[in-house]
Order: C-alpha cells, then sequence, then structure tokens
C-alpha cells in the first residue's frame, strides 16, 4: 500500500513523516540541495522572514535562507509547512497567502500558487493535483467564514475546486485513495473520495485533532492536543473503511499537534512542552524519551528514517535564530545546528 508522509509539519511534518509524494514522479533532481534534511522556519508573524534552512548530515553544513540566496527574492510571511512530490518543493506562506513552488534540488522557483487561498496551511499532491488546506478568512469577531480544502491542478497552478469542511482544518493526510483532514478548531477527522470530493465519513475524537501517523499495522492514528488547560489531548486510531475509532489513549495533558513514526512504524513520538514521548503502537501507554532542559520548549519534532535519528527544535522565543538538536532512538543527544526564525518541522529529502 503506498503511503504519504509529510511534515507537517507538521508541524509538519512536519511535516508528517518525510513529506515524501508520489513514488512516480520525475528523477531524483540533484543541485546542492539534492539530499539531506530541510528546515521550515516560521519566521516572525508580520515580519516577512519566513526561510528555509538545509542540512548535510554527511558533511554536517548548514545553509540557511536558502530560497532567497538562489531566487534573490524573500520567501514571504509566516512558513507554515513544505511537501515534497517528485523533483518539486511546495511551501506553504501562511500568512503571504500563497504557495511558493521550486525545484527542491537546486531550490530554484519553478512557479507559484495563489489562487483561491486563504489562511493557507498544509498541501499534499496526488498525481496532478495539489490539496491544500485553508483555515478561511476571519471576521472581526474573529469566527471563521468557511475552512476549505483548495484543488488546484499543478499543470498551470489554478484553482479546480473547493471542498468545505469543518473549522480550522489544518493537517491533510492522502492514504488509500482518501483524503484525511483534521479539523483543529473542532474534535473531528473527515475522510473524503480524492475524486469526486464525497463526505465519506467523520470520525469525533478529542478536540483539536492534528497530525496524523500510519503504523506498521497500516493503523492510521492522529494526535489530538485536547481543550485549552484542560489536560484531556489524546492519540486516537481510526479505522480507515469504517471512520470508527480503533483504539483510543487519554492522554493526562495537552500535547503539541505534532506526530511522527519510525522507519519501522511501530514507535510514534510527539512532545509536549520541553518533554519528548514514545508511544508504541501496539504498547499500553506512552513513556519519556527524553527532557529537553535546555530548550526554551520544543517546536518541531521529525524523524530521520535513513539514520535513525531525532530531530528537535527550539524556535528560542522567536528572538533570533532557532536551534536543532538530533537525537538517537534511545533519546541520547548527537549534535545542534542553528537554523533561521521559529523552526517547526523538518523535511527530509526522498
Amino acid at each position: 500500500m503506498k503511503r504519504h508522509f509529510y511534515l507537517y509539519s507538521l508541524t509538519a511534518v512536519i511535516l508528517l513523516f518525510s513529506s515524501c509524494g508520489d513514488d512516480d514522479g520525475p528523477a531524483k533532481p540533484t543541485g546542492d540541495y539534492a539530499n539531506g534534511v530541510f528546515v521550515v522556519n516560521e519566521g516572525n508573524f508580520g515580519g516577512g522572514n519566513a526561510s528555509i534552512s538545509h542540512f548535510d548530515p554527511v558533511s554536517s553544513t548548514v545553509s540557511k535562507d536558502i530560497f532567497s540566496k538562489i531566487n534573490g527574492a524573500a520567501l514571504g510571511d509566516v512558513a507554515q509547512s513544505m511537501y515534497i512530490s517528485g523533483d518539486q518543493a511546495y511551501i506553504v506562506l501562511n500568512n503571504s497567502t500563497k504557495v511558493e513552488i521550486v525545484n527542491y534540488g537546486t531550490f530554484a522557483s519553478t512557479g507559484t500558487i495563489t489562487e483561491g487561498l486563504a489562511n493557507p496551511r498544509y498541501l499534499a499532491v496526488n498525481g496532478d493535483r495539489a490539496f491544500i488546506s485553508n483555515w478561511g478568512n476571519f471576521d472581526e469577531n474573529f469566527q471563521l467564514d468557511q475552512s476549505f480544502i483548495a484543488v488546484v491542478d499543478l499543470a498551470d497552478n489554478s484553482l479546480t475546486s473547493k471542498i468545505d469542511t469543518n473549522d480550522g482544518v489544518e493537517h491533510i493526510f492522502v492514504f488509500d485513495g482518501k483524503l484525511f483532514v483534521a479539523n483543529s478548531f473542532t474534535n473531528t477527522v473527515q475522510a473524503f473520495d480524492m475524486d469526486t470530493h464525497e463526505l465519506l465519513g467523520t470520525t469525533e475524537l478529542a478536540q483539536g485533532p492534528g497530525q496524523f501517523a500510519v503504523d506498521a499495522d497500516d493503523n492510521l492514528w492522529v494526535i489530538s492536543q485536547g481543550n485549552f488547560a484542560g489536560n484531556d489531548g489524546a492519540l486516537t486510531c481510526i479505522n480507515t473503511t469504517t471512520y470508527a475509532i480503533e483504539r483510543r489513549v487519554g492522554l493526562d495533558f495537552n500535547p503539541a499537534n505534532r506526530l511522527v513514526a519510525n522507519d519501522a512504524a511501530n514507535l510514534l513520538y510527539f512532545y509536549q512542552g520541553n518533554t519528548i514521548y514514545q508511544f508504541s503502537s501496539r504498547g499500553a501507554e506512552p513513556s519519556t524519551l527524553a527532557e529537553m532542559t535546555d530548550f526554551v520548549g520544543i517546536y518541531g519534532i521529525g524523524y530521520d528514517q535513513v539514520n535513525e535519528l531525532i530531530y528537535v527544535s527550539d524556535a528560542v522565543g522567536f528572538g533570533g535564530e532557532g536551534k536543532v538538536v538530533r537525537l538517537t532512538v534511545d533519546g541520547v543527544e548527537v549534535d545542534e545546528f542553528s537554523v533561521g526564525t521559529g523552526p517547526n518541522s523538518f523535511v527530509f529529502t526522498p
């Protein structure tokens, strides 16, 4: 079964796992950035200083703000997420209301998506179409008009249709020919047919669902932040055929909405505050993997499936450069490096 992993991205994703798209796309590109790890740096809201950093694990070399370096222009305002499909990387700029497209090997610009977007968040590609989650617009009372998925024809980057969702659609996930979406302002995950856009099912779970992950048994998991200060987050396993809840693991805290899996897909990783948690999808309860005691607060998490290392980032209060620490699967620190402002997720080259 083909899986599509994205960070997102987190949250990533993270990006989820490694932000990989279709396996049938063009050959792997060449260039200075064809191999390694991209770090998505939000920048300061309204500051226009979003950026992408590139880390080469072989040489331990960091290249910062590579979009501006290559294209001679600023990336934009608030880099929310990034997704790789074929030889293209899609960078979603939330406050700039656009998606920048580059060849991920050279990072040279190949296009921009702007039509029909409203507070875009995350993106997934299936064939010749991009699916982009949008919160929609806020009124003077900070109420959303309509959240939706924008469906874009990648031949000319034009909007072809919109799929209405529940409020605050955030992370999206392509699995088994279906589009699963997490509506972060609600307690729902919705599943849509990717071709007809028909709503196939709605799952009610803990408040504030976020990133998805697939385990070794092809079960779909989603992490929920819970109610504000309610200490009622959860991990939920959803049946991808019936959309019923197969299993729910309650948490006595409010985790971040980021969730990644290891290469074997039998361990899930997430965090809250400065604590990284590990959960066996066939086990009972999550356990503490590491405490990042010198962090202001963990802001992103990723998993390098090639080198079997965990990446965690710290925005350091958004006062300047952020930092990234790499850990072994036992939670032992390997090294650290500095990146742009507000690193929120990691994208690993295919």
